[in-house]
């Protein structure tokens, strides 16, 4: 479970009980409803965690070099630049492709 959805989980245990009690007499779809809302945006305003090529290597079991392969070769989503000498992968991005090669 990455942060994002560590809080999302949190938020959603501690808002479940309020929005019933407080809105029982409101239709339970709209009560759902109201709960996805204030759980996406909380979970966007949340910084997205962003890796150095070095520790997706890690996390990957792999070295810096096959990560530049994969990213050549599309096995790897290409990084995000921060600067000249910078690339960032987005942790969930990582995390998928961990999940997809049976290592999550």
């Amino acid at each position: 479970m990455n942060l994002n959805e560590g809080f999302a989980e949190l938020l959603r245990d501690a808002l479940g009980p309020m929005l019933d009690d407080r809105f029982e007499d409101l239709d339970r779809r709209l009560a759902e409803r109201l709960e996805a809302v204030v759980l996406a945006v909380a979970t966007a305003a949340m910084p997205v965690p962003l890796l150095t090529q070095e520790e997706v290597a890690r996390q990957l079991s792999t070295s810096t070099r096959t990560v530049q392969r994969m990213v050549s070769d599309g096995r790897l989503p290409a990084p995000i630049q921060l600067g000249p000498n910078s690339p960032r992968w987005r942790q969930a991005d990582i995390d998928a492709l961990a999940d997809e090669r049976g290592g999550g």
